[in-house]
């Protein structure tokens, strides 16, 4: 398999295939699997790994992280909570998701879809909060149902809840102060 190099104006290298050397003209080349492609080389600006950032940057991003994984839990329990709490949200939401199963997942999965583009996206700090907003809502839509069933249809569903919820408190928490 040839190698992958790249020439810039002015030099001239050689890089070696599996059979032949091939020489590289002083043009600006790309060898992408042993065929070249005439472009101009542009510098763009590299991805960092945080691990490669100075100790207060790498604190200051992972406090953010935790901030907005924070604040989405919240908003995710809430939201939940809210729904459950409410007859007028819960029952319709119920009905549909038990008679339509496979409509919640496949909108699960094509609203986790577009969050994810949408947090992914250069666009705007507004649209990946938006991205944010859109997965945590489709999260609650679909976790409501079994929640739901948790706590109005199984023996102890409450106590179980409550257990769960303080687990995830004490790891987040513990996690925070490490």
């Amino acid at each position: 398999m040839p190698s992958i190099r790249i020439a810039q104006a002015g030099s001239r290298r050689e890089s070696w295939s599996s059979t032949r050397p091939v020489t590289v003209d002083p043009q600006p080349l790309v060898w992408v699997a042993g065929a070249a492609m005439s472009q101009t080389l542009e510098y763009r600006e590299v991805d960092q790994f945080v691990i490669d950032a100075a100790l207060d940057e790498r604190v200051t991003f992972i406090r953010r992280v935790y901030a907005h994984v924070g604040a989405a839990t919240l908003l995710l329990v809430g939201l939940i909570a809210t729904i459950i709490s409410t007859p007028a949200l819960a029952e319709p939401l119920l009905r549909f998701a038990f008679a339509n199963h496979w409509m919640i997942l496949i909108g699960f999965l094509v609203a986790t879809t577009a969050a994810h583009r949408m947090a992914e996206s250069q666009a705007s700090v507004g649209m990946q909060y938006l991205g944010l907003a859109l997965y945590v809502v489709a999260e609650a839509v679909f976790f409501t149902p079994l929640l739901y069933l948790l706590h109005h249809r199984i023996p102890g569903g409450n106590d179980l809840m409550l257990q769960a919820a303080t687990l995830t408190l004490v790891i987040f928490g513990g996690l925070t102060l490490v």
